[in-house]
């Protein structure tokens, strides 16, 4: 069995009989990242620091999942997030502003299994969230995720995208005297968050709301994608929109 210290460029495939710990550098010699394996899996603790040696991040696994707790500052030594697991996979996560608010953080509350994701595609996924990530994500296959891990999202949540939908909808008073009704749309959030093929399945009745619901989804900013087994992926979401005289 292999043991010991492994140093190389990155530790994402091991092998399978490796128990110990891999290190990767910065370009002048100081640890980037430590994590721990046993045969071949992360088991244990996984830290991340910066270049002058300071502790950034810190996590523990259990057979390749997250659990405990893991957390990340900000470079001013400022907490970032921190997210908190139980061993069915339960947790919560709270994600801090830049300015290192400590007292009011987001809280998300995630469901069991949500955590066998790695670690790492679960921080992105709620950094990402509140406009806080600073890396790119992993995209996964190309067809249809109908039940991802995690579904994709308008950045800040239902209540942001409730308000961008009030604020850009725009039809004449005398279209909005007469007219009234629920419509339902449907729109393929791509892996990379973009959205396309913005269409309506259910009508509220009148051809001029449904085009004006369709127009407002079309100018939408892209979205958080959604994730399924630690990876980016393409889903299909549907939006109801409620027009009141």
């Amino acid at each position: 069995m292999a043991t010991g210290l492994w140093a190389q460029v990155g530790c994402d495939a091991p092998d399978s009989l490796y128990t110990g710990i891999c290190e990767t550098y910065y370009k002048t010699g100081a640890v980037k990242t430590r994590t721990t394996f046993e045969k071949g899996v992360r088991q244990g603790l996984f830290q991340t620091y910066l270049e002058n040696g300071t502790l950034l991040a810190e996590a523990q696994y259990e057979q390749d999942h997250l659990r405990g707790e893991m957390y990340r500052n900000f470079e001013n030594g400022k907490p970032k997030i921190r997210i908190e697991t139980d061993e069915s996979g339960t947790g919560i996560a709270f994600v801090y502003s830049r300015f290192g608010d400590e007292d009011k953080p987001a809280t998300i509350k995630f469901k069991e299994g949500k955590s066998k994701s790695d670690g790492e595609t679960l921080e992105y996924y709620f950094l990402e969230k509140y406009g806080l990530s600073d890396r790119e994500p992993e995209v996964g296959d190309t067809n249809y995720v109908d039940f991802p891990d995690f579904e994709a999202e308008f950045r800040g949540g239902k209540e942001r995208m409730a308000t961008f939908i009030q604020q850009h909808i725009h039809y004449s008073p005398k279209e909005s005297k007469y007219l009234s009704g629920k419509c339902f749309l449907e729109m393929t959030v791509e892996a990379d968050g973009s959205l396309s093929n913005v269409h309506v399945i259910r009508s509220c009745g009148s051809k001029v709301l449904d085009d004006e619901a369709v127009r407002v989804l079309q100018e939408m900013p892209d979205w958080i994608p959604s994730y399924q087994g630690g990876v980016a992926v393409k889903t299909r979401v549907r939006i109801p929109i409620n027009y009141t005289r």
